[in-house]
Order: structure tokens, then C-alpha cells, then sequence
């Protein structure tokens, strides 16, 4: 192999470690948004591992009193559901239906059925190809799962080369997960700057073997 060949075989595991290291940060920062948004019901898709958590939500949810779960608007709208539905249909159609057929005693509680009517309806466009509701859910869950998996992954390198290369862990995620100046991570480390370079490329050359960059 040439001496081009070479430095052109190093440079791509360069470019390939990196990205994926700047990657691991971007991807940390959008799951941590990703867990803050809320998903209705004054709750938030605050989970560590994804797999059932719906499931895990509604058997949770059907033991608690509404209260402990629905915002004061919430709990307005279920009790003028409450209220004026006698019967509760099959499907979701037919209870848009029942509701938008009743007429409110007041201008209060026509405007709490209209809302509810809404509610209503948005779930049922979610069912059918909208994917503001349910759809949506499970679209962040997805993708918060995928981010995990992602992130696992590099963490797991970080953990194997921890055993026994510390130093290096830290080098990588100072200069290319933190973005640290060199002189920071040289001093934080205690090295030279020769030193440095030379636990650079060898902690980049140990992190893609172990990734399966190379």
C-alpha cells in the first residue's frame, strides 16, 4: 500500500469516527427534547426503553381516578360528557355523531361540547391517516427508540475502551463529543501536545475497530 493510499485510509476513519461522535450529541440533545414534549393528558414521553410503554400507560391509567391524569379543561369536558351522554356508542363516528346532536342548556356548556366534539374528531382523523394523535405517539416513540439504540451503541464502545484506555475515552468525548479546544483537553489531561496527537489517533483507530467503522 502506498503512502497515499494510507493517509487517505486514515483521514476516512477520521471523517467516519467523528461524524459518528458528533452524531451521539445531536442525537443525546434531540431525545432530551423528544422526552419534554407532552403527549396530552398533562403527560410526557419521559421513558427510558419504549417497547409496550402504551400498554404500560393505559393499565396505569385505568386504575388512577381522572384527576390524577387530566388537566382542569380536561376534566370539564369529562364531565359534560358525563353529563349529557345517556349511552356511549361503538366508534368513534358514532359518538361524534351523539355528541354534536346534543343541544346545551347554557352558552357554557354548548361551548364544553363543542370542544369535546373537536377532541373527538381529532382522534378519529388520527385513526384515519392524520397523525396529529395516536399516530404521532407512536411516530416519537419510534424514533426515540432508534435514538436509543444509536446512542447505546456508542456509549457501549465508550464502556469497553474505558476498561482499560480511560484516557482515551476522554479525549474523544472532549474534543469531539464537547467540542473542547485542544489546549483544554491537553491540560486536562496532563499531556503535551505530542502526546496528545499520538492518544488522538490511537483512540480513533481503537474507537472504529470496536464500532465496526472499519
Amino acid at each position: 500500500m502506498g503512502m497515499g493510499a494510507a493517509l487517505l485510509i486514515k483521514k476516512n476513519v477520521e471523517e467516519l469516527v467523528t461524524e459518528e461522535l458528533a452524531e451521539y450529541k445531536r442525537l443525546a440533545n434531540r431525545l432530551r427534547v423528544l422526552n419534554k414534549q407532552s403527549i396530552g393528558m398533562g403527560m410526557h414521553m419521559e421513558f427510558t426503553n419504549t417497547e409496550d410503554k402504551l400498554q404500560d400507560l393505559h393499565s396505569k391509567l385505568k386504575v388512577l381516578p381522572s384527576y390524577m391524569y387530566l388537566s382542569p379543561k380536561e376534566q370539564a369536558l369529562e364531565t359534560i360528557a358525563h353529563a349529557y351522554l345517556t349511552k356511549y356508542s361503538l366508534g368513534t363516528r358514532a359518538q361524534l355523531n351523539d355528541i354534536r346532536s346534543i343541544e346545551g342548556v347554557d352558552d357554557e356548556d354548548r361551548k364544553l361540547l363543542k370542544e369535546l366534539a373537536y377532541k373527538v374528531e381529532k382522534v378519529y382523523d388520527a385513526r384515519h391517516g392524520d397523525i396529529d394523535g395516536y399516530e404521532a405517539v407512536l411516530n416519537r416513540m419510534v424514533e426515540i427508540q432508534d435514538i436509543q439504540n444509536k446512542i447505546e451503541h456508542v456509549e457501549s464502545v465508550f464502556d469497553i475502551m474505558d476498561e482499560h484506555k480511560p484516557h482515551y475515552v476522554l479525549l474523544l468525548k472532549m474534543r469531539f463529543v464537547e467540542e473542547s479546544e485542544i489546549e483544554h483537553v491537553i491540560n486536562h489531561l496532563s499531556t503535551s501536545r505530542r502526546v496528545f496527537f499520538r492518544w488522538r489517533e490511537k483512540a480513533i483507530n481503537e474507537y472504529a475497530a470496536l464500532s465496526g467503522l472499519i
